[in-house]
């Protein structure tokens, strides 16, 4: 295996150029393949033509998964079963292919609708937390208002890693609700099975069912 360094050069086929290239070894920023956020100077091959980057050294692939991974949020709640029976339901109804390992995708994607929705002044975030107010006791109201089973039921613990992004979009929607980030999610997983299977919203389902034909 090569090792190389700034300014050395090299020949690749440049896709923008189609063609064979003369290359020019240098420090970029490269984009995640998602488009969201970046692993700052990294040594790439650039086409000496066009200046686009035309390949990735294998040296600069741990530098690549660190910054990956720095990008990367962790959650975890644990919540009562029957909320991700509800969420794997909604996954059903868009796709049967779905499977548990899919959970943080489609949470992603609605995270990432319910902000949208949001921004457009469309959103029903704020009501969540006046709802809940209206109570006396708010886990009981919440239970209530999902029909979620009254019995004591077990816990699954939900796990998800998520990119900055969607992570940010997160905090920001929990904050405006002013509800815990296990009630917040609770409310979402509802209001997702709500948006899915009850009363479907078209736009949403149709995003879900685009993503997921060629992701799941």
């Amino acid at each position: 295996m090569k090792f190389y360094q700034e300014g050395d050069k090299s020949r690749a086929i440049c896709s923008h150029c189609e063609g064979l290239v003369q290359t020019t070894f240098t420090r970029r920023n490269v984009p995640f393949d998602d488009g969201l956020g970046e692993a700052k100077g990294v040594l790439v091959s650039v086409c000496d033509v066009c200046d686009q980057v035309v390949g990735i050294p294998a040296q600069s692939t741990p530098a690549i998964k660190a910054a990956r991974e720095a990008a990367v949020v962790s959650i975890e709640t644990r919540l009562p079963a029957s909320y991700l029976d509800r969420l794997d339901q909604a996954m059903h109804v868009i796709t049967t292919a779905a499977a548990t390992k899919h959970r943080k995708m489609f949470l992603s994607l609605y995270i990432d609708f319910l902000a949208r929705e949001q921004r457009a002044g469309e959103g029903t975030i704020f009501t969540w937390r006046q709802a809940a107010c209206t109570a006396v006791d708010e886990k009981t109201h919440l239970d209530h208002l999902f029909n979620v089973c009254p019995h004591k039921e077990e816990s699954k613990r939900l796990s998800l890693k998520l990119n900055a992004h969607i992570a940010s979009e997160l905090d920001d929607l929990q904050t405006q609700s002013q509800l815990s980030r296990t009630d917040f999610i609770k409310h979402m997983i509802c209001q997702m099975q709500n948006d899915v299977v009850t009363s479907p919203k078209e736009k949403l389902v149709q995003e879900l069912t685009l993503f997921a034909r060629a992701a799941v």
